[in-house]
């Protein structure tokens, strides 16, 4: 996939992508968490809709993370 799709990545625990996921920042520890699509074109919705949108706020991943920090449980 071309990185140029990068350039609309809003969301701030985005790390990466291939051809069929994107990785996060994970939930557990320092780790990252990846997320796996059945086609390019799953991903494409997936980052248009959500790492792409809103600064990723709409993101079921992206809201969870962000109660870790909310609490205090990560800094």
């Amino acid at each position: 996939m071309a990185k140029a799709k990068e350039i609309i990545i809003e969301c701030p625990f985005y790390y990466e992508h291939g051809n069929f996921s994107v990785c996060c920042e994970g939930l557990c520890g320092t780790g990252q968490t990846t997320h796996s699509f059945n086609s390019s074109k799953e991903l494409q919705r997936h980052i248009s809709s959500f790492c792409g949108y809103l600064g990723g706020r709409k993101c079921p991943h992206f809201r969870a993370v962000s109660l870790l920090y909310e609490r205090g449980l990560r800094h």
